[in-house]
């Protein structure tokens, strides 16, 4: 076998090694997680002994003049039992989330970056580099990117020239055509201007109204291969990194009042919820909601996992019941009307985003002001079964349509915006036809009832009939036109729409008929 032969297979030998340390790397960490934060049994079983060893007889092979000719048949043979078990891990990886993933991190005592390095190449090498998986190599990057600085109190970019070192390093595991030097180019710029309007920040707030890290996050998800380029990772992690200390810094500033302020509201819960509760009924389900995120809060705090999503839901949470307080003191009649709580800050964004829609508006509000400020890391089942998200009942592809046309998330397939606007449509529609059904299940059935109310009912009707024909003209596209899943979903929440309009349609003809009996004995 020739000198150069024998340099080839060292070469995969090498890689096959690099290959294996990380899968087990992933293995003690996924062991770890399971065991200690999920609490649930690990989903696989491999005999890694007998992996390593059968890795150690091909390194020996090819040391040897005798052997040396079995070596890649060997080699292929590892390489091939390798791969089933990297799906395997990667399966498993499924319910480890980014936030798991930080959480794991903020438990070490001490960081050991060889660590980060094989979770890095795990991850490359199983190909998992979309959607959450780039978000825990987002972070998992910035950590061995960043250096903390005691006296400041903040973290810093490690030596830019050693760092893009080792960041050739982990990204050469994974094969990526060229970038254009163009595009990158424009991509490092825009990065940059994102990080200038996260500096500029003046309040957590900011960072969620104005969708800052959601617009530097969606970007990362997009940019596909490009993500890998090593300037375009130094621009990123250095983003990360100053995000990480406005956030610090913002938070430190407002800790205090917020802990005060719903220590106070919880102090006089009773009381406020007992004299608030008989003009505004809705003030009580708003005080259990800044009850729920004040628990989260406090959970994540103790878990040194604190997100800006959560700290503005808390912060809005308790504005809106101060509010709420402050108005009923000047006016205490005015709520007597209000049919929900909305967020103003999100109202003319649902305009804008989603059209005018004046039937509907008020309930795709709703929908939002509930959904926004969930922490985009969060699965779309856990939302549903969230005490903020019970009441709308959502399917978890009317939170997919959310996130897609509300954070611009990337579009599968199938999708298009009509398809997913319908969908929120309908689930505010359902919603819609909720309210009113309680409303006229409120009215006397020996009285006449209040015309504006249905009057205000019979276009709610037509309306829901309109959004009927929508759903059966995507579904005229047939099975040919629509794949099996998009074809169930748009059956499931037509069939649901339905249900609610039969039942509302019902009420509707009996107060109907009603109406008509007290006009004929007049």
């Amino acid at each position: 076998m020739s000198v150069a032969e024998i340099g080839q297979l060292h070469g995969r030998y090498v890689r096959l090694s690099d290959k294996f340390k990380s899968i087990w790397t992933y293995n003690q960490f996924a062991a770890g997680v399971y065991k200690n934060i999920l609490q649930l049994p690990l989903p696989y079983k491999i005999d890694f002994q007998k992996v390593y060893d059968t890795i150690r007889v091909a390194g020996d092979a090819i040391q040897s003049n005798v052997g040396s000719a079995s070596a890649a048949p060997l080699l292929e043979s590892c390489e091939i039992e390798l791969q089933p078990i990297v799906t395997e891990l990667a399966a498993a990886d499924e319910l480890i989330t980014a936030s798991i993933l930080r959480r794991f991190f903020e438990k070490l005592r001490r960081q050991d970056d060889k660590i980060i390095f094989n979770l890095i190449k795990f991850y490359l090498y199983a190909d998992a580099v979309r959607n959450d998986q780039r978000d825990k190599l987002d972070f998992l990057f910035t950590r061995i990117g960043e250096d903390f600085v005691e006296e400041r109190g903040d973290y810093a970019l490690k030596d830019s020239q050693e760092l893009r070192k080792m960041l050739h390093g982990l990204t050469s595991v994974r094969s990526c055509g060229p970038s254009s030097p163009e595009d990158v180019f424009n991509l490092v710029k825009t990065l940059r201007a994102l990080k200038k309007e996260i500096q500029e920040a003046t309040a957590i707030e900011e960072l969620t109204s104005k969708k800052l890290l959601t617009n530097v996050r969606n970007l990362k998800h997009n940019i596909g291969d490009m993500f890998f380029d090593n300037d375009v990772l130094l621009a990123i992690i250095d983003c990360n990194i100053v995000t990480k200390n406005v956030f610090i810094h913002l938070y430190k500033n407002e800790e205090e009042k917020i802990i005060e302020d719903s220590r106070k509201l919880l102090e006089s819960e009773q009381s406020i919820t007992s004299s608030m509760s008989q003009n505004n009924p809705n003030f009580a389900d708003e005080m259990e909601r800044f009850k729920n995120f004040k628990q989260q809060f406090d959970d994540s705090r103790a878990r040194s996992d604190l997100k800006h999503h959560l700290i503005t839901q808390l912060k809005l949470s308790m504005n809106q019941l101060l509010s709420q307080m402050d108005q009923a003191f000047e006016d205490p009649t005015q709520w007597a009307d209000s049919d929900m709580l909305l967020y103003p800050e999100e109202v003319d964004e649902v305009q804008a985003k989603f059209g005018d829609d004046p039937q509907l508006h008020g309930y795709l509000v709703k929908v939002v002001s509930i959904l926004n400020y969930f922490d985009p890391d969060v699965s779309q089942d856990h939302i549903i079964r969230s005490p903020e998200a019970k009441g709308l009942r959502l399917e978890t592809w009317e939170i997919d349509a959310f996130q897609k046309l509300y954070w611009g998330r990337q579009l599968s397939k199938d999708d298009s915006d009509d398809l997913l606007l319908l969908y929120l449509r309908a689930a505010a529609m359902r919603l819609k036809i909720e309210d009113e059904a309680q409303s006229l299940l409120t009215q006397p059935k020996d009285k006449k009832s209040d015309p504006l109310l249905l009057e205000k009912v019979g276009a709610t009707l037509e309306r829901a009939k309109d959004l009927d024909t929508r759903f059966n003209e995507f579904l005229d596209g047939g099975p040919f036109g629509l794949s099996s899943k998009t074809t169930h979903r748009l059956y499931r929440s037509r069939l649901r729409l339905m249900r609610s309009f039969s039942g509302l349609w019902l009420l509707y003809d009996q107060h109907a008929a009603l109406e008509e009996r007290i006009e004929r004995f007049r």
